[in-house]
């Protein structure tokens, strides 16, 4: 186990402390009607953080009861018992900058009915998604890493759920005009 001067802990609180108060002066600063898109930017960076504390609460149970709980098959154990989706935590905070910026574009235009923009961002993030900066994932020696497809992109659920996305945003002005 690392050690380290600073506890990675007390970096991710202050972390996420000075995202907040960045945040909150969004508001400031920010037209009253895009406000959802600041909060739909906020997911990603929301579900890093608890993903963060889930590997950490995993990593000591798994420690302390001999066994490795970052495994697929307990993600979907979780799932069947709980309806919790670990996974879709852990793919949402993935690459959670890139998917922060990109579905709060995404929002801020669709907002602003500039289908065509918000369709550009959604292109944007099926090519990410498809090289793996976000969204992607995979379990490791009893934790979660960066699962990157380079050279070779995978197209994968959220390729494609982006890809709908940007198809859909930019017929909405041909459909509006009907």
């Amino acid at each position: 186990m690392t050690h380290y001067a600073i506890p990675v802990e007390a970096v991710m609180a202050l972390i996420v402390w000075i995202g907040l108060v960045v945040f909150a002066q969004n508001f400031e600063v920010t037209e009253k009607r895009h406000y959802q898109a600041l909060a739909i930017g906020l997911l990603p960076a929301l579900a890093a953080f608890a993903t963060q504390v889930v590997r950490n609460v995993l990593a000591a149970a798994g420690e302390r009861a001999g066994t490795d709980f970052m495994t697929a098959d307990f993600a979907m154990n979780v799932v069947a018992t709980k309806n919790f989706y670990l996974e879709g935590l852990f793919a949402l905070g993935e690459g959670y900058l890139y998917s922060s910026m990109i579905l709060c574009a995404i929002t801020l235009h669709a907002i602003d009915h500039e289908f065509r923009k918000a369709a550009g961002w959604a292109l944007g993030g099926a090519a990410l998604s498809a090289i793996g900066l976000i969204h992607s994932f995979r379990y490791a020696n009893g934790d979660i890493l960066t699962d990157l497809h380079l050279p070779m992109p995978q197209f994968n659920m959220f390729v494609s759920g982006y890809l709908a996305m940007a198809v859909i945003l930019a017929i909405t002005p041909l459909i509006r005009e009907r």
